[in-house]
């Protein structure tokens, strides 16, 4: 009788710890997530922040595009070394510039203009005064291949689910 008890008391302890672990292992992967999204997301606004910082005549949402583009410059430099790696990119230093590349025909520079990459030759993706649709849908083609690189290395249905689109595009 009391061996039974000790066996159910060991069973409901292992239950426990098994769950326990789990719930570490989900919590983590969640947490995860957030930050390559946060990473991501950031990405994204150092793109569009450039894209309104030098669009001309118009109205835009930020009051200050130019900091907003430092802002997210900062904010993907200091994190780069902690998620660049979820999203393909490793990072080139120059004097006074830094690239990063990934994958893809493209590079982005530190100030968020977006380059074709052909060898050693950089071309510029857009017009910064007036970024047209199809510019527009060469910089969402760049995004999508860094969602799509978490997808494939990284995203597990329900612990780390795939990176979502900001939209944040005008």
């Amino acid at each position: 009788m009391l061996a039974e008890i000790f066996e159910i008391i060991g069973v409901f302890i292992g239950v426990i710890a098994i769950l326990i672990v789990v719930w570490d292992h989900f919590k983590d992967d969640r947490l995860l997530y957030r930050q390559v999204q946060e990473f991501y997301e950031d990405i994204e606004k150092l793109i569009y922040s450039y894209c309104l910082t030098y669009k001309s005549g118009e109205e835009t949402q930020i009051e200050n595009p130019k900091q907003q583009n430092t802002y997210y410059d900062c904010k993907i430099k200091q994190n780069f070394e902690k998620y660049s790696n979820y999203l393909g990119l490793t990072m080139l230093e120059e004097v006074d510039r830094y690239y990063y590349y990934n994958n893809s025909h493209f590079n982005l520079r530190n100030e968020g203009v977006l380059y074709y990459v052909y060898g050693v030759e950089r071309n510029d993706v857009f017009n910064p005064h007036h970024p047209s649709s199809e510019e527009v849908n060469v910089i969402d083609e760049y995004l999508k291949t860094l969602r799509n690189y978490w997808e494939r290395n990284y995203s597990k249905p329900l612990f780390r689910p795939k990176l979502k689109k900001k939209s944040i595009s005008q």
